[in-house]
Parts: structure tokens; sequence; C-alpha cells
């Protein structure tokens, strides 16, 4: 099972720990990460991936994600609005019930009937809408970071698969 296939499982704290040192090392500027040409990962001394490499996979991974997240910024405003809008919209609806009353001289739930009846409406819908597009993009903001992780993950043990092929044909 390849790292893309792994984005929706939910690994154990220990082994997001685990992951995090791992990514974490492999994001390392080559000056932090050179032990006398070799990694220190958990305790074991792995041969470093090229100087170059590391950073390719960086650029490759910040690329992906940002692409991933380019739109959630428009989910995020409508969720944050809407209420707002709603609001208005209540605001909007009492001045016309109240406008009712002024025209007719006179109360009574005749006369103000329209105009709560669409100020409940905006209010409802603002309030859906908000409540739907937050959740959504709360759950697509936690599907980007799932990926991030899985290819921080995943670009480490390539890197570490890359510069074991390199140790073992000997190009060190």
């Amino acid at each position: 099972m390849d790292h893309v296939e792994r984005v929706g499982e939910h690994p154990e704290p220990a082994q997001r720990r685990g992951a995090q040192r791992l990514a974490e090392q492999a994001s390392l500027a080559p000056e932090q990460q050179h032990h006398g040409g070799k990694d220190e990962i958990d305790g074991q001394q792995r041969l470093a991936p090229r100087d170059g490499d590391s950073g390719k996979a960086d650029e490759r991974q910040f690329e992906e994600v940002e692409a991933s997240g380019s739109y959630l910024w428009i989910l995020g405003t409508i969720g944050s609005s809407a209420p707002f809008i709603g609001l208005f919209g209540t605001v909007v609806g009492i001045m016309r019930a109240f406008h009712s009353m002024a025209l007719v001289g006179t109360g009574g739930f005749g006369v103000v009937a329209g105009g709560i009846s669409e100020a409940l409406i905006a209010t409802a819908l603002g309030l859906a809408i908000g409540i739907v597009s937050l959740v959504f993009y709360n759950y697509l903001q936690n599907r980007v970071e799932r990926i991030d992780g899985a290819l921080r993950i995943g670009s480490a043990r390539l890197l570490e698969a890359v510069a074991a092929a390199r140790r073992a044909h000997g190009a060190v």
C-alpha cells in the first residue's frame, strides 16, 4: 500500500510521532542532517541523501499541498460570512415589517407576518450555509494536512531508499 492510499488511515499517536521525527529529519538542512555522511533516525545510522534530493522533494511537496488547498479560502470565506449575510436579511425583513406597519397605520399579525417570515428565513439560510460550509472547510483542510503528512513521510522513505540503493551500489 503506497502513501497516497494511506492518507485516509488514522495512525496511532506513537506512529504519528515517529512519522513526524522522520519527516522533520528529512526536512533538515544538509549541514544539520549529516553526521559524517550519515543520518541518524531513531538511533539507526543511515546514509544521507544527496543535498539536492531533499530540497527537490520539499519543493514538490510544497507545490502539491499548496495546489490541494488553493481554493479552500473561498469555502472559509463563505462559511464565515454567511451568518452575517443572514443577519443582514433579518434586518431587511424586520425593516419591511415596520414599513408595512407604517403604511397601514396599525400593527397586527397580518401586517408584520410577511416581513418577520422573510427575516426568519434569511437567518435560517445564513446559518445553514455557514455551518455546512465550515464543516466542509474543516474536513477538506484536515484532508490537505493528511496529504501533507503522507507526502512528508513518503518523500522521507523514498530518499532513504535512494540513499540505501546508492550505498548498495557503492555510489556514495
